[in-house]
């Protein structure tokens, strides 16, 4: 499932294509932090796969895409309880965070939704604003 440069390019392209440049660029600031700051690829791996039985896999995580709200959450404040990804379970309490504004985390998620084969949809800064109230 590993997602090639050429890959994300197309992935870019078609979605300026489509008329949606501003999640294009909110998914190349989001790899650049998923890759970088945010240290998401070293648990979760460039390729989005994880690293079972530890870390979950984000492409083609049911989890993940079931609920966005929820994705937004844990990227902000971690995972504490245990989780079930693609019918396996993964202990809680690992996940760490990293401290991102509320454009950085739009961005990551938006990355992780529309990666790896994932068709997720998108968030919006107002997305991670009320996540953050509650």
């Amino acid at each position: 499932m590993a997602v090639s440069s050429a890959s994300d390019v197309a992935t870019t392209e078609m979605l300026v294509q489509a008329g949606n440049p501003d999640l294009a660029a909110s998914m190349k600031a989001g790899k650049a932090i998923y890759e970088g700051k945010g240290t998401c690829s070293v648990c979760h791996q460039l390729n989005g796969a994880g690293l079972p039985p530890t870390f979950p896999p984000l492409a083609g995580a049911d989890y993940l895409l079931a609920d966005k709200q929820r994705a937004v959450k844990q990227t902000m404040y971690g995972s504490k309880e245990p989780i079930k990804v693609n019918g396996v379970t993964y202990p809680g309490g690992i996940m760490t965070t990293v401290d991102l504004t509320n454009e950085e985390v739009r961005d990551v998620v938006n990355y992780i939704l529309n990666s790896w084969g994932n068709e997720g949809g998108s968030v919006t800064t107002k997305d991670v604003q009320a996540a953050r109230k509650k």
